[in-house]
C-alpha cells in the first residue's frame, strides 16, 4: 500500500509539473503574439503618421482657384513646344533655339549643361567664358543626340580659372545641318 501510494504521488506530482509546463506555454505564445501585434500595431501607425503628418485628403470638389490654376498649367505645357529650325539666308543651315539649363558650383568644378531642340549627332559647341578683366576661357564639347533633343555633352570648368565676380557665358553651336548661340551672366560668389 505504502507502494501504491508512493506511485500515486510521483504521478500526481509528474500531472502537475506536465500541467504547469502547458499553462507557462500557453502563456508564453499569447505573451508572444501580443508584443509581436502590438509592435506591428505601433510600426503601421508610424509609417501612416509619417508619409500623412500634412496631408489630409480632400474629397471636395476643386475650387475655382483651383481650377485656374491647373488651367493655366496645362496651357503652359502646350506653349513649351520649342519653335521649329529657322532658315538662314544664303546658308544651308538652319537657326535652333539653344539654352542653358543648369550652371552649378560643385566643389571645384563650374558645371554648364545646355539643351538643344534639335536632333543632331555631330556638331560641336564652343564655350566662351570672359569678364570684365578680359579674362578668356574657351572650351569645345561634342554634341550628344537624344529621342528629340540634343546637348552638349556638358563643360566642367576648374574654379581655379576663375575669380569670384560677374561672368559672361556665350555656347556657340554648329554642325552641318544647324546653329545656334546663347549668352548668359552668372556670377561666381
Amino acid at each position: 500500500m505504502y507502494m501504491a501510494l508512493k506511485i500515486a504521488t510521483n504521478k500526481a506530482k509528474r500531472m502537475r509539473i506536465i500541467s504547469l509546463f502547458i499553462v507557462i506555454s500557453i502563456l508564453l505564445a499569447f505573451s508572444g503574439f501580443y508584443i509581436y501585434s502590438t509592435f506591428m500595431q505601433k510600426r503601421k501607425d508610424n509609417n501612416t503618421n509619417s508619409t500623412n503628418k500634412n496631408q489630409e485628403l480632400n474629397l471636395k470638389p476643386a475650387t475655382e482657384d483651383q481650377k485656374n490654376t491647373g488651367n493655366q498649367i496645362k496651357s503652359n505645357k502646350s506653349n513649351d513646344t520649342p519653335p521649329p529650325p529657322v532658315d538662314i539666308p544664303n546658308s544651308d543651315k538652319k537657326s535652333v533655339q539653344m539654352s542653358i539649363t543648369a550652371i552649378n558650383q560643385a566643389d571645384s568644378l563650374l558645371q554648364i549643361r545646355t539643351l538643344i531642340n534639335a536632333v543632331d549627332s555631330n556638331g560641336l559647341c564652343k564655350i566662351t567664358i570672359s569678364n570684365n578683366s578680359n579674362v578668356i576661357i574657351e572650351e569645345t564639347a561634342e554634341i550628344q543626340s537624344q529621342a528629340s533633343i540634343s546637348t552638349c555633352k556638358g563643360f566642367d570648368i576648374p574654379m581655379s580659372k576663375l575669380s569670384k565676380g560677374s561672368w559672361n557665358i556665350k555656347i556657340d553651336y554648329a554642325s552641318d545641318n544647324y546653329t545656334s548661340s546663347v549668352t548668359k551672366e552668372y556670377t561666381i560668389e
